[in-house]
């Protein structure tokens, strides 16, 4: 197996919606592949708010994935507070839903959506998680 990192510039899926607030985001991705060409990526996002419309935003992620061809696992999901102290995201709230991409085109059905909601959210505030 071969490993590849790559640090990611505010991009992928996390700071698409964002890049009008002043947010701050981190993005990196890990990927190992096998000898067979089957990939496994682990994806870390920290999202900083810098204001009201910002911690609006960003208290919600979501991450696209195919669920024809990918697995999604959320690995892990806090709220870190400006003072520090973290606010976990219970797994089980974590909701999955047709992409809205994806739902208008029947080839497309397969595109989903999970959707992670951040506790207890303010500006100032850094939406972090972990997916694989």
């Amino acid at each position: 197996m071969r490993s590849w990192s790559a640090a990611l510039a505010a991009v992928w899926f996390a700071c698409g919606a964002l890049a009008d607030e002043p947010n701050h985001a981190v993005v990196t991705a890990d990927m190992v592949v096998a000898r067979d060409g089957a990939t496994v990526e682990t994806v870390h996002s920290e999202t900083r708010t810098g204001n009201d419309a910002g911690a609006l935003i960003a208290s919600r992620q979501n991450i696209p994935f195919n669920a024809q061809m990918q697995q999604l696992e959320i690995v892990e999901a806090h709220t870190l507070k400006k003072d520090g102290t973290t606010v976990p995201v219970d797994l089980t709230s974590v909701y999955e839903q047709l992409s809205r991409d994806g739902g208008q085109f029947a080839t497309f059905a397969d595109l989903r959506t999970k959707v992670i909601l951040f506790p207890q959210f303010a500006a100032g505030d850094t939406a972090v998680f972990t997916v694989r």
